[in-house]
């Protein structure tokens, strides 16, 4: 029952009747019983975001697997242990996590938990920024998908072929593996694996430029999530909408999606798409100058990242809130605000929430007038930005740090920072025209 409830995305209920499930099994000493309700219960709190229960609920999985000695089971805690690991950020742990699984799927001569094991060290490698890395396994999961006929498991492998080319920067043949796992899907009616492959396929798109085939494919991916009643798919679907019709500067359909998602997410109990949903919705209220009403919006979302322990959403939201307390006239309690996010960020290891919040302190104290505070935090996010290759902000960063040391006194500084913003700048419009290409 509690699966079943799980599939319609009420996942707060079915994390309740697993629950009763487990205890049920604990008080007849059902070992096994015990093992697979300890599994799905910690499904039911990965999609809910309190993964570190779900942490414990996979450990205490793995030790009865261990005991009765049941490698398939084993394997499987394994990959679902490393996938919680992965959604808490330790990337070392999801690595020996997988290989372990993947051990284990190798000395049974198990070839579909095999392919499945390389699946996920895709994955992980993937997240860790490492897209060669994870082609590499997403092709050899692939190789044995198509050896032993598994059509689900070879789209599978397709879409994580097209999810590494967009972290590759190869994005027209992402959009064409997209495609043809798409193709694949329709083809044996697997229509979750079809919102999967759609999913894929508006991120290449968008990253084409094709905004207009971008938001064709949302708007599929948003229907058959509503026909399959995947309440978390259907809220996904809204945020990625609204954040479509906001890079296409409609605020106001973006609006209507972001808040669509927020009545959705919060009668589903999933405060991490929630929060998502509401910092969306405040960034959009930012642009369209209501500072007051994207304050609320932020501190409802910070409210909903808390609950669930969401750091890395909590950072982001912080740094919001700091910029639309800026807006307001209120200065201190922004730059307070960022340096909490700075805090966080460092606490989490989060590189991209500190960058963004080392650049926003710079802003914040050059508004002051207080250039050399300025100074000091640009050259701290251009050292972020460039060890997170991104060239967009590290350009943004060099200018300001050229104006910063011109209103020092400091002019041959400041135009050797103008030559490397100019540089920075000029493999942008490199990078541009190589993506034009593409498309």
């Amino acid at each position: 029952l509690g699966l079943a409830y799980a599939a319609l995305g009420e996942t707060r209920r079915a994390a309740e009747l697993h629950e009763q499930a487990l205890t049920n099994a604990r008080e007849r000493g059902d070992r096994r019983a015990e093992c697979g309700d300890l599994v799905n219960l910690g499904l039911a709190l990965v999609a809910l975001g309190e993964t570190r229960r779900a942490v414990q609920m996979y450990g205490q999985a793995l030790a009865i697997a261990r005991e009765l000695a049941d490698r398939w089971s084993e394997s499987s805690v394994l990959g679902n242990l490393a996938n919680a690991y992965s959604s808490l950020g330790d990337m070392e742990q999801v690595v020996a996590l997988h290989e372990q699984s993947l051990a284990i799927a190798r000395s049974l001569g198990d070839r579909s938990a095999e392919g499945e094991a390389l699946g996920n060290l895709g994955n992980a490698h993937a997240l860790a920024g490492q897209a060669r890395t994870a082609l590499e396994y997403y092709e050899q999961s692939l190789v044995i998908a198509r050896e032993i006929g598994g059509r689900r498991n070879e789209a599978t492998a397709l879409g994580n072929l097209a999810r590494a080319y967009i972290d590759a920067g190869e994005t027209g043949l992402a959009a064409e593996l997209s495609e043809r796992r798409l193709a694949l899907a329709r083809e044996i009616d697997d229509r979750r694996g079809q919102i999967e492959a759609l999913k894929t396929l508006s991120r290449a798109l968008s990253a084409l430029g094709d905004a207009a085939g971008a938001v064709e494919a949302l708007h599929e991916r948003l229907v058959l999530a509503r026909t399959l009643g995947e309440m978390a798919g259907e809220a996904e679907a809204l945020v990625e909408l609204g954040d479509a019709h906001a890079d296409a500067g409609e605020p106001l359909l973006s609006l209507d999606f972001y808040e669509q998602a927020v009545e959705l997410t919060r009668r589903s109990g999933d405060r991490a798409r929630e929060c998502r949903a509401l910092c969306n919705l405040g960034i959009v209220l930012a642009g369209m100058g209501d500072a007051a009403k994207a304050v609320e919006s932020y501190e409802a979302a910070l409210a909903a990242a808390r609950a669930v322990g969401d750091h890395e959403c909590e950072a982001a939201v912080l740094g919001n809130l700091g910029l639309a307390h800026e807006a307001l006239g209120d200065r201190p309690l922004g730059i307070e605000l960022h340096k909490q996010q700075l805090s966080l960020a460092r606490q989490i290891d989060d590189r991209r929430n500190a960058a963004t919040a080392l650049g926003n302190l710079g802003n914040a104290f050059g508004e002051a007038c207080e250039p050399s505070g300025a100074l000091e935090y640009y050259l701290l996010a251009l050292e972020e930005f460039r060890r997170l290759g991104d060239l967009m902000n590290e350009w943004i960063t060099l200018s300001n740090l050229s104006f910063t040391s011109a209103q020092l006194g400091e002019n041959e500084q400041a135009i050797a920072y103008a030559v490397l913003a100019s540089e920075a700048r000029a493999k942008l419009d490199a990078e541009a025209v190589g993506l034009d290409d593409e498309s």
